[in-house]
């Protein structure tokens, strides 16, 4: 009996473990003997979705390396154990900014990890070089956003010369800094600051560049110190002599959450977003709402059949919106 235990165990190991490494992920032995003995309940129809559960929670964690604890594990599966549901989940919190998660973006890894170079407790007083990590991350996370927008990413191999002509691509400052030659229409992504009394630069992590603004048609928008603003023009004899001016394009969070899924940015007791779980609630609730619907008798008076459009019509749209079938 024994035996035939250790057996069982051994093989549900290397199911788990086989699992994770499908989605590139190494379980440490005390994760995965965690696993073992959470899942050894489960009858093997179940073990499979229950897996999928667990590494998508797994997933959903900042992770600094491919390698996963207890923790990270432990974690997952209390969340798992929440429901699927999430009826618990409060729409609306308070999160104080001693509270959000501190995150940078990795341009290696092209995620939001933890950052672990800012100290341990936020303080309000920040110290001497808060500021200069404040418009580096600042400009990571703007470079990172504007490199995915249509006009700057790579253009498709076999795309028509039109498709091909119509994208940009992006320069550092120290590109315009190390060469001697005339530059023509360079756009750059960078910091507008006034370093010399009188005088503009385009400051990014690579340098700094003086701008020539006598001729710039700026765009839409409210341009301040310290702003970031995509830069076209020419580069001339150490000077940026720059013909238009605007602010990156922006992104809805439909487009960023099918980049980093449900990572919530902004804190609080769910590990997804909040709008992710809202509509998880969501939809719950509109199903409730079907079944409930369905049952009910509805009486109506003072409808005009002669005004269908103004007053029939809306009404048998409801029906269709809450994708029920209309009364006969």
């Amino acid at each position: 009996h024994i035996a035939r235990e250790f057996a069982m165990s051994a093989t549900l190991k290397g199911k788990i473990v086989s699992s994770f490494k499908l989605h590139g992920l190494s379980l440490q032995r005390d994760a995965a003997q965690f696993l073992v003995d959470v899942l050894s309940p489960v009858s093997d129809v179940e073990v499979e979705d229950w897996l999928d559960k667990i590494i998508d929670g797994v997933q959903k964690q900042a992770l600094t390396s491919s390698l996963i604890g207890r923790d990270h594990v432990d974690w997952a599966v209390q969340d798992c154990s929440v429901g699927t549901d999430r009826e618990s989940d409060k729409v609306f919190q308070v999160i104080d900014a001693f509270s959000i998660p501190r995150l940078s973006y990795n341009i290696d890894r092209k995620k939001f990890i933890p950052n672990a170079a800012i100290e341990s407790m936020p303080c309000l007083h920040g110290s001497a070089r808060t500021k200069a990590e404040l418009f580096k991350e600042r400009y990571t996370i703007l470079h990172q956003r504007t490199l995915r927008h249509e006009l700057f990413t790579p253009p498709v191999a076999g795309a028509p010369l039109e498709q091909q002509t119509k994208k940009f691509q992006l320069r550092p400052v120290e590109y315009l800094l190390g060469t001697t030659a005339r530059l023509g229409r360079v756009i750059v992504l960078g910091m507008l600051t006034q370093l010399k009394e009188g005088k503009y630069f385009l400051e990014d992590p690579t340098g700094s560049v003086e701008l020539d603004l006598s001729e710039a048609i700026f765009h839409t928008g409210i341009f301040t110190e310290n702003c970031f603003v995509l830069a076209e023009g020419m580069y001339d004899d150490r000077l940026f002599h720059v013909s238009a001016l605007g602010f990156p394009p922006a992104e809805t969070s439909r487009a960023t959450r099918s980049y980093f899924g449900n990572v919530n940015f902004f804190g609080g007791s769910s590990s997804a977003c909040a709008k992710s779980s809202v509509c998880q609630h969501m939809n719950v609730e509109d199903k409730r709402l079907r079944e409930i619907l369905t049952h009910f008798v509805y009486a109506y008076s003072h409808i005009w059949l002669k005004l269908k459009q103004k007053t029939l019509m809306p009404c048998l749209s409801f029906y269709q919106t809450c994708g029920l079938t209309s009364p006969r």
